[in-house]
């Protein structure tokens, strides 16, 4: 769990992590076995594609996509297919609870159950809620977004006293410095401390040249 420091690995783990709860998995599934509509297939074809180019090199599928493909070499992080992959899931998903209702009120019809189909519904999505809250708030932690919105020392400094132009000094290392001191980013307050330097692309924020 990167955010606690003991991901060990040789990405970065926000562009390889994708959560999207329990239920989300199964429930794209039973669309999948259900559902026959070429739309529903389609997302499962687009879900199943995206997973294979968010892994990258580990399989042909994307070496070949970036072979032939054009604009395919432009993307920085293969693993950003994830967006792909979740959004496709997460359609299923809802298909797939739909369906699942459906068959649930035609057993409630048939007086085998006094569950209705919209109890069965609430009872996901408050089972994914909570999974959802439990599990990311480690992974998006909050914080006060006027900090962060507003400018850093170094450039208020700047501002009194206008310089030629700026250059982030060993930006990497002062980061991997905060990870390491904030053992992850459970803590945030090193995180705050270094965001008082010049961060790289600052200039794009704070018009600096």
């Amino acid at each position: 769990d990167v955010s606690d420091g003991t991901y060990r690995g040789p990405d970065l783990f926000w562009e390889s992590h994708g959560y999207l709860g329990l239920c989300t998995a199964p429930l794209a599934l039973v669309a999948l076995w259900s559902d026959r509509r070429r739309a529903v297939w389609a997302l499962g074809a687009l879900g199943l594609l995206g997973i294979l180019f968010a892994l990258g090199p580990a399989t042909p599928v994307y070496r070949v996509a970036f072979a032939v493909l054009p604009g395919i070499k432009s993307f920085r992080f293969p693993q950003r297919f994830l967006f792909v992959a979740c959004g496709a899931l997460a359609v299923l998903a809802g298909l797939g609870l739909t369906r699942a209702g459906r068959w649930w009120s035609g057993r409630r019809a048939a007086g085998t159950s006094r569950i209705t189909a919209l109890h069965l519904g609430g009872a996901v999505v408050a089972l994914t809620a909570i999974d959802l809250a439990l599990t990311q708030p480690r992974q998006n932690p909050l914080d006060d977004a006027g900090a962060w919105l507003s400018p850093p020392a170094a450039v208020r400094a700047l501002a009194r006293e206008p310089v030629g132009r700026v250059y982030s000094m060993e930006s990497s290392a002062v980061h991997q410095r905060a990870y390491r001191l904030a053992r992850g980013w459970s803590d945030l307050e090193p995180y705050r401390v270094a965001r008082e330097l010049i961060q790289p692309n600052a200039n794009l924020y704070w018009s600096l040249p």
